[in-house]
């Protein structure tokens, strides 16, 4: 009867849509200044990464509005390495270099900034993916907006995966599946 009342006086954990809801306006909350300032203190915290100075192959993003900004740290980090972005192909993203700026068109229906060119036809040697969240745990799962499309792309990949996000996307806990793919390290500002 002991064991029934202590889990019974343990908050419930939040579904995922709660937690999405619940981060979508936290990052609403942000003023463009501080999500400036913090986005340039990851990058800088990422760049001092020896898995990022290590890795000449890297699989990053183009931001979405409340994602951490690397725009402008990935046409710097393109000078001296192979930088990867994903595109949207039906239900799968495929890997395309980055080749500057002028390269890029919105996708259709979200809107998200996708290189035009050729698909990269090496995934297995990315080095390094850093990949965006919703949320993040202190055990290193990642959960997304709720298409699985990151899962499905990382799950093939062997790179080090290290997610970035604002400090209170980092929970203690948030619910996972077996086909979600956890990240190997998390960077928040």
């Amino acid at each position: 009867m002991e064991k029934e009342m202590d889990q019974s006086c343990r908050p419930a954990m939040m579904s995922k849509q709660e937690i999405r809801k619940q981060m979508g306006v936290r990052c609403h909350l942000m003023s463009p200044f501080e999500r400036a300032r913090r986005s340039e203190e990851l990058v800088l915290r990422l760049e001092q990464e020896d898995w990022f100075r290590q890795s000449r192959i890297i699989l990053a993003y183009w931001p979405l509005p409340d994602e951490v900004d690397i725009s402008t740290a990935v046409p710097r980090w393109a000078l001296s390495r192979t930088i990867l972005l994903p595109v949207m192909r039906g239900e799968v993203l495929d890997l395309v270099p980055f080749l500057g700026t002028d390269a890029l068109k919105p996708s259709f229906p979200y809107g998200v900034m996708e290189p035009r060119g050729a698909v990269f036809a090496e995934p297995q040697s990315v080095d390094l993916a850093i990949v965006p969240g919703k949320a993040f745990d202190k055990s290193g799962h990642r959960m997304g907006r709720g298409q699985g499309y990151y899962d499905r792309l990382l799950a093939g990949l062997p790179a080090r995966k290290i997610g970035v996000g604002w400090d209170f996307q980092l929970l203690e806990q948030i619910p996972s599946e077996t086909h979600d793919i956890s990240m190997d390290r998390i960077i928040t500002c």
